[in-house]
């Protein structure tokens, strides 16, 4: 999934939203594999693994359960964050309409429901768990932060787009929790910035921000304008 996406971000800095056929075919045929694979995931669990608001493709926010497990959590929460990064390139700029039948997705709809599974995975484990338990994951709590950033993302979209009222003050309320829960978690993040941006948010970090930055390059040259070239979505990162 992750190098699908990079590669419809390169052909979508070098093409923009035009597309040939041959690319288009490639492209949904790919889409509809990733997608598959992602659903037969939710079929093969066992039900000891089940983490049903996962279930559910229609609640926004999404519903939150007792997880029983921290395994449990974080692996739906992995499945959520793939559902983002597979579908939500094409959130903005959904593929071209052409005589082909493709099966069609609820592209933005399935990323606002998966980044409420997120919030809500990640809140339910730092209410039930002692925080140590974010360390299980192999990029230890990153992962988790990581996760929590992406859903933010999302959130932050549908607090600006979403089509009535309701909704947007329920992505607010989303994205304040989600941020609410990076806070409590940075204190346990190995990225020194991570850490004192949170512990010193008030002061260090506003500093931080409005600072110029100068960069000094002694032998700077002038890039090479890049040839134009058309690329299909398999062009090698």
């Amino acid at each position: 999934i992750y190098a699908m996406s990079r590669r419809v971000y390169s052909r979508q800095r070098a093409q923009g939203d035009n597309r040939t056929n041959d690319q288009i075919i490639e492209e949904q045929a790919r889409l509809f594999s990733l997608h598959t694979h992602l659903e037969n995931f939710l079929y093969e669990v066992p039900p000891s693994l089940i983490y049903a608001p996962t279930q559910d493709l229609d609640s926004y926010p999404a519903e939150k359960q007792p997880i029983g497990d921290p395994f449990i959590g974080f692996l739906h929460m992995t499945y959520h964050f793939s559902v983002i990064l597979l579908h939500r390139t094409y959130s903005t700029h959904p593929p071209p309409e052409t005589e082909h039948k493709f099966v069609t997705y609820p592209h933005r709809k399935l990323c606002a429901i998966s980044a409420s599974n997120i919030t809500g995975i990640a809140e339910g484990l730092l209410e039930s768990y002692p925080r140590y338990v974010f360390s299980y994951p192999t990029r230890g709590v990153q992962h988790t932060i990581h996760c929590l950033a992406m859903a933010c993302t999302i959130h932050k979209y549908e607090m600006a787009h979403a089509d009535d009222e309701s909704m947007r003050e329920s992505a607010r309320l989303q994205y304040m929790l989600s941020v609410d829960i990076i806070q409590k978690l940075s204190s346990q993040s190995p990225s020194a910035e991570f850490s004192k941006y949170y512990s010193h948010q008030s002061t260090a970090a506003e500093k931080r921000m409005s600072a110029p930055v100068h960069y000094h390059h002694p032998h700077h040259q002038q890039p090479q304008p890049q040839q134009q070239q058309q690329l299909n979505m398999y062009i090698q990162p």
